[in-house]
């Protein structure tokens, strides 16, 4: 796997299709972001949750919701920022 700081600066400031292993061992394709310009989201939760270094969460773009990926589980990644205009 490319390195995950890349993975995480990309997702922080564009949009990166990601391929990953699903926890049932299944082969995901995502295109996610971090970056809040692009996440129509409004936040209903009352409570912080847990911070894990071992998966990063994002906004699936297709789906419009929030998803977790394990780090280890990442097999790569591109950055396709330019194949969405910014909200």
């Amino acid at each position: 796997m490319q390195n995950i700081n890349a993975l995480v600066n990309t997702l922080q400031n564009g949009v990166a299709f990601v391929t990953f292993y699903k926890k049932d061992n299944t082969v995901r394709e995502m295109t996610c972001t971090q970056q809040a310009v692009r996440i129509n989201y409004e936040n209903k939760t009352t409570g912080e949750r847990k911070r894990n270094d071992n998966v990063l969460v994002v906004w699936d773009i297709s789906k419009a919701q929030w998803r977790s990926i394990r780090n280890n589980s990442i097999i790569c990644y591109a950055d396709v920022t330019s194949s969405y205009a910014q909200a």
